[in-house]
């Protein structure tokens, strides 16, 4: 027996027995009349990172629907207000805490909260800025959890107060510095601003409002059960102009390298202030002068490189070598 079939019904048969699975995809709705139809749960004790990740999703869903009311600048002042963002509003999206949900409203649990954590725990071990997103309208709630460590300036590790501040974002609301750094890993807000860019389309481009792509709608497409887990593919992530000037990495532009996903490992080998790191190791073993920048007068630098000088290469592969090696690299 001779079975015939169609050439377009072939394909489809194919594209279909080829398809490991068919997801099918519902509505979130956002809003109810002219009030928030959802809201954003953060722990009873969050991290900066998940508070800040938080305030992010909060902020975002209120820019799409329009739910939004001016911001009280009452006593802040002129330098608090340009670190704040330059925002003139803020979410009617409301942010609460967990066990604090309101009925009847779709939750967006951000961090380790609503079984945030144990999520986490069932992942095993994560890479930096590691995060997972699951749930979706079936499951009336969406986690949003990742691997967070905050930035401890009284610890060992700690930056200096500069370079410390540098790395992060001023919080006015609280007349302190957000404990966010771009060396230390922040999952649930890589896992926040890829839910946003995926399945709410906004994007940023530049600082600033200019910059941002932000569709306004009243509700969100997405897959009945999400199951993402994603961890960036670079461990260095840098963009933009020299941290330290105009703002650098906090304000607006600090701001703006979260959201594109900036950032770096503390242990990250660097390509760049390399001959600063020779020039120390060479101060603090105290021999090849040689090695240093003649400056005249007899005199030779003790920062600035000879590049002419006899062994100085070799001793700059020995360097690297012993840099990735310390690294497994």
């Amino acid at each position: 027996m001779t079975v015939r079939i169609s050439l377009s019904r072939a394909v489809a048969l194919c594209c279909l027995i080829l398809s490991p699975s068919v997801a099918t995809a519902a509505e979130i709705m956002l809003v109810k009349g002219d009030q928030p139809a959802v809201d954003v749960v953060v722990p009873a004790q969050p991290l900066d990172n998940e508070l800040f990740a938080a305030e992010e999703l909060s902020l975002y869903l209120g820019k799409m629907t329009g739910l939004m009311q001016p911001l009280d600048f009452t006593g802040m002042t002129s330098t608090e207000r340009f670190l704040w963002r330059n925002r003139t509003h803020e979410s009617l999206v409301p942010i609460v805490t967990a066990g604090e949900e309101s009925p009847g409203k779709f939750h967006f649990y951000v961090g380790r909260c609503g079984g945030g954590q144990e999520l986490l725990d069932a992942a095993g071990e994560m890479a930096q800025n590691e995060f997972l997103i699951r749930g979706g309208p079936g499951e009336k709630a969406i986690n949003i959890v990742g691997l967070d460590v905050d930035w401890d300036p009284d610890s060992p590790q700690g930056y200096h107060d500069h370079s410390a501040r540098a790395r992060c974002t001023y919080n006015p609301r609280e007349g302190r510095y957000w404990k966010i750094s771009f060396e230390r890993s922040r999952g649930t807000m890589r896992g926040v601003y890829t839910f946003l860019e995926d399945y709410c389309g906004i994007r940023w481009y530049m600082p600033g409002d200019l910059g941002e792509v932000v569709p306004k709608a009243t509700s969100i497409t997405v897959p009945d059960c999400l199951d993402v887990r994603r961890k960036p593919d670079f461990v260095t992530r840098r963009a933009g102009r020299y941290p330290w000037t105009a703002g650098g990495w906090w304000g607006e532009h600090g701001v703006w390298l979260h959201r594109v996903g900036a950032g770096t490992a503390r242990d990250a080998t660097w390509a760049n202030h390399t001959f600063q790191g020779i020039a120390k190791r060479l101060r603090d073993e105290g021999g090849h002068p040689e090695f240093f920048a003649d400056v005249g007068e007899g005199k030779r630098s003790n920062e600035y490189l000879c590049f002419t000088a006899p062994g100085l290469a070799d001793y700059i592969a020995d360097y690297v070598i012993e840099e990735f090696e310390s690294r497994n690299l």
